[in-house]
């Protein structure tokens, strides 16, 4: 083909086989395609498994963390309440040996009544002291009680007046009236010189002593913290819950597989509550 004496047509092929490589370069081919699918597909699983795996670890590391913080609140409790039972067994301790050695008077009386009301505002954990003679009845109480009083149908009564080798007894949560406070009473035998059962020592601390520091320790509002004795009885509890305090546990699977978990030794070598 001519066109002013020029011969096109070799630029004319020339054009077409430009377009046609041009067309080759943009359109890729059926081969490449696929391999592009896949590695597409082969990052987005490895994304997949990359972020599994970290909420795996991050899941794990918080699990640990979570039960690390446990750990740590579990044995601050546990001290807590050692401590605190451990306090009120050395003020009956220190009341069985005042009133063992005291002589008979009025005077004597007095000042008997005046160290009682001394330790019991002295020491938080203490809320109320009673001294018990053989027959149940009050001899001397802080505070002061407004009529005579029997205690003879307690449960502790009883332990200490058939058990001369039994140390303090924890005994069952109560209340005298449906406002007042739940008292925990902590009692010892008193003996004579001879060894002759002659009395009791109570001293009462409160469940509430130890459900406001619980509720100092608690991160939620739904968080349930308890104290039980190792009968199952329970002591304390946090949120306060009144229809509960008093209950025993001890039949509930989560109480025995714990139960069975602790450690044992004598009496004197660990303070059992």
């Amino acid at each position: 083909m001519r066109l002013n004496g020029r011969d096109l047509s070799g630029a004319v092929m020339t054009s077409g086989l430009n377009a046609s490589r041009r067309r080759s370069r943009v359109r890729p081919s059926r081969y490449t395609q696929s391999m592009v699918a896949v590695t597409v597909s082969l990052m987005v699983a490895l994304s997949a498994i990359f972020f599994a795996v970290s909420a795996y670890v991050d899941y794990q590391h918080y699990i640990a963390e979570t039960t690390t913080s446990a750990e740590n609140l579990t044995q601050a409790l546990a001290e807590h309440a050692h401590q605190s039972f451990r306090a009120v067994t050395l003020v009956a301790d220190a009341v069985s040996d005042s009133y063992s050695g005291r002589s008979d008077g009025a005077a004597t009386h007095r000042a008997f009544q005046a160290t009682l009301n001394n330790l019991t505002m002295a020491i938080p954990q203490v809320a109320a002291i009673l001294v018990l003679d053989q027959n149940g009845d009050v001899v001397v109480s802080s505070p002061p009680l407004m009529a005579p009083a029997n205690f003879a149908d307690h449960d502790y009564f009883s332990l200490h007046r058939d058990h001369a080798a039994l140390g303090p007894v924890i005994g069952r949560p109560s209340r005298d009236r449906d406002d007042g406070p739940w008292l925990i009473p902590v009692s010892e035998r008193l003996k004579a010189a001879t060894g002759d059962f002659v009395g009791v020592v109570v001293v009462c601390t409160e469940s509430a002593y130890f459900q406001e520091f619980y509720a100092a320790l608690a991160a939620d509002a739904l968080d349930v913290i308890a104290l039980h004795s190792l009968d199952g009885t329970l002591l304390a509890r946090r949120p306060v819950n009144d229809a509960l305090l008093g209950r025993n546990v001890a039949d509930s699977p989560m109480f025995r597989r714990i139960l069975s978990e602790l450690p044992r030794g004598r009496a004197e070598d660990l303070l059992m509550f």
